[in-house]
């Protein structure tokens, strides 16, 4: 005679392999999120480390050749690791943010005084296609960013210029790196400027007085 199977107790023993089956594929499930979050978190800090030795370098050496052409390859490829994180965590708020910080940054670029041409005022900026790049980066994780906090408001980054110079002068001279230009920049800015504000710090203490009499 053939055994009888006894049915209830193989429903019970398959019942409890596919809970433990459903259990397991959880546990994973969970364990591998972690994972993802705090390969996500490690990427970012690795980045933003990266990112501030970077900016740190670039202003410290602005006026040698090739310094800004360096930075933003390096900054090109600092996006890419701050988007791969961003894969690992999409609702990370804070590798949303840097993304743009930096596109941003780029984008306004860098007014400097050029110690190697007679302190003449400069600025460097992104090409205007690259500049379109960067803003469509802006766009595009500003979006994202939108909704995790409705009240955030995309950023209109403008592009650096050189500090201001006397326009009269340096159009009759034809050069704001002339000597007599120079000359006259100093003077504004260690004479004219400073007995200005002496003056207007002055008037104001006696226009003081007299009110509180």
């Amino acid at each position: 005679m053939f055994a009888e199977i006894d049915t209830n107790k193989s429903d019970v023993l398959h019942n409890g392999l596919s809970r433990n089956k459903i259990l397991y594929k959880s546990m994973a499930h969970r364990v591998g999120e972690t994972i993802s979050l705090e390969c996500a978190d490690s990427i970012n800090s690795i980045a933003v480390a990266c990112y501030s030795m970077s900016k740190k370098h670039v202003h410290e050496f602005i006026a040698l050749p090739d310094t800004w052409n360096s930075f933003i390859s390096q900054c090109s490829q600092l996006i890419s690791i701050y988007e791969l994180a961003h894969t690992y965590d999409p609702d990370n708020a804070v590798i949303l943010k840097n993304i743009i910080s930096l596109c941003e940054e780029n984008i306004e670029g860098i007014a400097y005084t050029d110690p190697y041409d007679n302190n003449a005022s400069k600025a460097v900026f992104l090409s205007p296609e690259y500049e379109k790049t960067m803003r469509e980066l802006i766009s595009k994780y500003g979006e994202i960013l939108k909704k995790i906090d409705p009240t955030y408001k995309l950023p209109n980054p403008v592009a650096a210029k050189p500090e201001s110079s006397c326009f009269v002068v340096t159009a009759t001279m034809g050069n704001e790196s002339s000597y007599p230009v120079i000359i006259l920049r100093k003077f504004r800015d260690n004479c004219l400027l400073r007995t200005y504000s002496e003056f207007f710090l002055r008037s104001n203490r006696i226009r003081k007085a007299k009110l509180t009499n």
